[in-house]
């Protein structure tokens, strides 16, 4: 798949995908995944992530996560393709733009099913997720279907291993493709 990707790489971001083969390859020798978290992996990641939002015809969502809000989230989107373009305005906590497809079956908003706790994994299908630490940024590329949809953030309050989700705290919005 790799060499496949490389051949049919448009020039402009050639030398990019090239790089990510290359780490790819590594990564099956070593199994280290910090080789993605280099700086020259992440630019060429920008660079190619911002190729594709010109030319793939995808619609862009600019999402900001707060303490404990989401900020630019339409409550309607077209469906198809979309990249959700998540950055963190966030003073101290990481947070996360975790997107999930309410079944079509379930008629409680989102607020109710986060009443649930786990029993509100059974009620929706995860379809996206990006992730930010403060003053950083994040995409999810999702291909959107019509229905019911909402953003999420589940990182513990205060960055701890376990503790209430942000989620908990009002840090979720519902939306609707059509």
């Amino acid at each position: 798949m790799g060499e496949e990707a490389q051949r049919n790489a448009p020039p402009e971001i050639k030398a990019d995908i090239d790089l990510f083969v290359t780490t790819a390859r590594g990564l099956t020798q070593t199994g280290d995944l910090t080789a993605f978290e280099q700086p020259n992996i992440e630019a060429a990641q920008q660079r190619v992530h911002a190729y594709e939002l010109q030319n793939c015809g995808w619609k862009r969502v600019d999402v900001a996560g707060m303490d404990y809000a989401f900020q630019g989230l339409p409550q309607t989107l077209p469906a198809g393709p979309t990249s959700f373009e998540f950055a963190n305005k966030a003073l101290r906590e990481e947070h996360e733009l975790a997107l999930v497809r309410i079944n079509d079956d379930v008629k409680e908003p989102i607020a109710e099913l986060l009443k649930l706790g786990e029993q509100a994994r059974q009620k929706v299908k995860p379809v996206g997720e990006a992730h930010a630490e403060p003053g950083k940024t994040d995409n999810a590329v999702v291909n959107l279907q019509p229905g019911r949809y909402a953003a999420l953030c589940f990182i513990p309050v205060g960055g701890r291993e376990t503790g209430p989700p942000h989620a908990s705290r009002g840090m979720f919005a519902e939306f609707t493709v059509s």
